[in-house]
């Protein structure tokens, strides 16, 4: 890896000044590209018939450039919207705003691992990419934004996992950290019954915790719609392990693992990046270094570029979640908001999947709602591409493999074009990879353990 902390960085001078620039000559062309717009100036405002106080922009032809390249769902920018609506989300296709925020990122990735505090994290993972595994039969739990995936899963010698049976189950609406962990154990207990030689875990937890070992770690905060106490410190494996203990079924939890470790992991050994794009937002990178993959809580990130691109219904959406002034980029890109900012932008309930899928060329979706949720769906894109440009520019890396899991990306077909529209970028989306990733950590664990 290349030193972060600037000395002969191929960014920041000297070395190859190619690296990295590809990338962001890319996420420029492709934010004027699928926006399919040259933004023009405020025009004097015209009322229209059945529309008072609203405005049309004129329509902007397609420049050379972009026709040359295959784009997928062109856009024509015609917003007719108030003024106010404008000038909030006229930000959103700043090229520079993106720029900004991917060097805003890759600075603060320097500093942190100068030793200075974030956000974003830099917390180890203690799993790298799997190398050596112990073929066997393995429990997986993967506690996600808003369902809890319970699977028994064999690997072979090979590494290849097969899902021999699986569960899937909302979060608990657990009043108590020991009832949460308690109402998951049941379930999973239900579908261990048969197997009755299982005894390691791996355990993927979708929420912000300082990792101490390869099994251990802390709770920092609870996220999305889960609203339990920090305090006193609670440890998810150990917590797991008691929940399992008290129901007579004793279980080990080989690998505690970040749900972008568990895609980073899943995706196989060149990958540079995992990556959550579901009920969340965030980001891993593996650091050749250490030889391990790093949870980054991108979703906690809020820097100058990012507070540009926020609205006041993004501040509303803040204030009505379970953690107001946290996440911030994770509530500008996870699919449990976008849904709600697009609520407060109409004045009617929306969403993701609406956000996702309203396009008024392919769907009965009228103009002003196909304009407003394409807004939010490009500067979700743009936020996430920017976060990738500032990590690839750590890694000192002009070309990267992310490995993504999450509902945005695998569903929802604008969205991810989107991103894929950036060739720089290998995009790799593995079957059910928190729960495959949580299986080959704890195979190669308990080939590293002997236990």
């Amino acid at each position: 890896m290349h030193d972060l902390n600037g000395k002969n960085h191929p960014y920041e001078g000297g070395g190859n000044q190619g690296n990295g620039q590809r990338l962001d000559t890319e996420l420029h062309h492709l934010i004027q590209c699928v926006a399919n717009v040259n933004l023009p100036t405020k025009q004097p405002q015209k009322n229209l018939p059945g529309k008072q106080g609203q405005i049309s922009q004129p329509r902007q032809e397609r420049n050379d450039a972009c026709a040359e390249r295959p784009y997928h769902g062109s856009i024509v920018f015609n917003l007719l919207i108030t003024d106010q609506i404008w000038r909030e989300i006229r930000p959103f296709y700043d090229t520079q705003v993106y720029r900004t925020l991917a060097n805003e990122f890759f600075d603060a990735l320097t500093s942190v691992r100068a030793g200075l505090h974030g956000p974003p994290s830099y917390h180890r993972s203690y799993l790298g990419r799997p190398v050596n595994v112990f073929p066997g039969t393995y429990g997986a739990i993967d506690v996600g934004g808003s369902h809890v995936r319970l699977a028994v899963a064999s690997v072979s010698q090979n590494h290849e996992v097969t899902i021999i049976s699986s569960k899937k189950n909302p979060v608990p609406d657990a009043k108590t950290v020991p009832e949460f962990f308690s109402r998951i154990a049941e379930c999973f207990l239900i579908l261990l019954a048969p197997y009755s030689d299982v005894s390691n875990v791996g355990f993927t937890f979708s929420y912000p915790m300082q990792t101490l070992s390869a099994n251990r770690s802390w709770v920092q905060r609870w996220t999305k719609s889960v609203r339990l106490p920090t305090s006193p410190a609670i440890d998810p494996a150990h917590s797991l392990v008691q929940a399992m203990a008290q129901l007579g079924r004793p279980v080990r939890v080989a690998a505690l693992l970040n749900d972008t470790v568990a895609a980073g992991i899943a995706g196989g050994h060149d990958v540079d990046m995992g990556l959550v794009l579901g009920t969340g937002f965030n980001l891993s990178l593996y650091d050749t270094d250490l030889g391990e993959f790093i949870n980054l809580e991108v979703g906690q990130c809020n820097s100058p570029a990012l507070q540009a691109l926020t609205t006041s219904w993004d501040r509303r959406v803040d204030l009505a979640s379970a953690n107001p002034g946290h996440q911030v980029a994770e509530k500008q890109v996870g699919g449990l908001y976008l849904g709600q900012l697009a609520s407060e932008m109409l004045g009617k309930p929306m969403t993701a999947a609406d956000v996702a899928n309203c396009d008024a060329k392919v769907s009965p979706c009228p103009t002003e709602m196909a304009d407003l949720c394409r807004a939010i769906r490009f500067r979700a894109a743009g936020i996430t591409l920017s976060f990738i440009r500032g990590a690839a520019k750590a890694l000192g890396k002009s070309k990267v493999t992310v490995s993504v899991d999450g509902s945005l990306f695998a569903h929802y077909n604008a969205f991810r074009l989107q991103l894929e529209s950036v060739p720089d970028i290998m995009w790799l989306s593995p079957t059910q990879p928190s729960l495959v990733g949580a299986v080959l950590a704890a195979a190669t664990q308990t080939y590293t353990t002997g236990i």
